[in-house]
């Protein structure tokens, strides 16, 4: 299998983890568009997590004009546990970020 992979610099950006965005469908079958994928990198998988799950949520802010808690609220959606343990550890992340402010504790 060949891939072709095309990066770009993007000065001043300042991410916090790493970040790609696909420009369209994954699979044929059950994609129409790209997506937005933050990720994580760091030494501990709970707090690669956790920096993943944060940065998306201020990327949706940045991006979509999103107050946080709006934001927060399809991050928490889309996060759950699947069939492997290591699974967990994203779920684990959002249920021990801190709440965006507005959030009704």
């Amino acid at each position: 299998m060949d891939v072709a992979l095309t990066l770009d610099l993007m000065k001043g950006a300042n991410l916090k983890t790493p970040s790609f965005t696909t420009p369209g469908p994954v699979t044929i079958r059950l994609d129409t568009k790209g997506y937005e994928v933050t990720t994580g990198s760091c030494p501990d998988r709970m707090s690669g997590a956790r920096n993943a799950v944060s940065t998306m949520i201020d990327h949706l802010c940045a991006t979509r004009g999103l107050p946080p808690m709006h934001a927060y609220r399809p991050v928490s959606a889309f996060i759950s546990p699947g069939p492997c343990s290591n699974d967990r550890h994203a779920a684990d992340a959002l249920d021990n970020l801190p709440l965006p402010s507005g959030h009704p504790s």
